[in-house]
């Protein structure tokens, strides 16, 4: 990844000051890749990590981040072929990660130090484009978030390159827990994609940048909260019955029944996170209450268990 790296360097930096220029912050760069990963490289050299092989990659693994190699030999001029660290910088130091990111930093603040052409986040329940820049044959860059619903995964930038052969792959994902950075990766293909193969890539980017079915509903317009957020785990909780709720939550996992004052059934259905009571009265099935303690599962405006009070006052007016 390093001679890879250093010899698109130049590439790089021609297309930021290019016919890329911009304004705000501009898509993450091969030269901030590789600076990254150098970092590491001699915090492993530094700390005297003896590297252990498995299926042909070296790793040097120390508190809190690895390396991975090409050979054994750990020294500056050592191929690298990835990096990755999970612990925060000690207090007093600088993190390895560009544009002052660490560990432990919101979704929403590494977010604003990229380009953000997609504010609002729209896409699919699972994906969103953050930025598509340039094209091949030259060079292109891109980034995008994968989500479960309001809960952002991962956030990963690419940057392709045309090289003999084919085009260069190059990047860095950044894992979420909890809307917080928990770590960081840097990658490269071991071998070029083809043309093609790469402007598949993109063009599946392109498509989901045209997607706008699912947002992020942290925006500035919060409303009033209305009949069209009583859904609590993909269940309306007005048209909920027992076969609605089967349907969206498999087969419950126990099943109870009591007598109510007036006569009526109430029926208790239990899932991994999930509780519902129904009233049953003359052929007449409904829900009277849907709660939810698993944060796996979206609630009014994607709000989850385990969510801070200020998102969920956010998503209302």
């Amino acid at each position: 990844m390093k001679r890879t790296l250093a010899a698109l360097t130049a590439l790089c930096l021609l297309l930021a000051t290019g016919a890329f220029a911009q304004e705000g912050p501009g898509p993450l760069t091969l030269a901030e890749i590789e600076q990254f990963t150098q970092a590491l490289l001699l915090r492993a050299i530094a700390d005297g990590l003896t590297p252990t092989e498995q299926d042909g990659v070296y790793a040097a693994r120390g508190n809190g981040y690895e390396v991975l190699l090409a050979s054994p030999d750990l020294s500056r001029d050592t191929q690298v072929l990835g990096a990755a660290v999970s612990d925060a910088a000690e207090e007093g130091e600088e993190s390895a990660l560009p544009r002052g990111i660490d560990v432990g930093m919101p979704a929403g603040a590494l977010l604003a130090l990229f380009p953000g052409d997609n504010p609002g986040l729209a896409g699919t329940r699972g994906a969103a484009v953050l930025y598509i820049r340039g094209a091949l044959p030259g060079g292109a860059q891109a980034g995008f978030v994968v989500r479960d619903g309001q809960e952002p995964l991962l956030i990963e930038f690419d940057v392709y390159s045309a090289v003999p052969g084919g085009v260069a792959r190059a990047g860095m994902q950044f894992t979420l827990e909890d809307g917080a950075l928990a770590a960081a990766r840097a990658f490269a293909d071991a071998a070029p994609l083809s043309m093609e193969e790469a402007a598949a890539e993109l063009e599946a980017l392109s498509a989901l940048q045209e997607e706008a079915g699912y947002a992020d509903l942290a925006g500035d317009e919060a409303l009033p909260l209305s009949r069209e957020d009583m859904v609590l785990a993909g269940v309306d909780f007005f048209e909920a019955d027992a076969a609605g709720l089967s349907a969206a939550l498999g087969a419950p996992g126990s099943s109870d029944a009591a007598k109510d004052s007036d006569g009526a059934e109430l029926v208790t259905l239990q899932w991994d996170g999930v509780e519902a009571v129904l009233r049953r009265m003359g052929g007449d099935e409904r829900a009277v209450r849907l709660t939810v303690t698993g944060r796996r599962f979206d609630g009014p405006r994607g709000i989850r268990v385990g969510d801070t009070l200020a998102t969920a006052i956010g998503r209302f007016a």
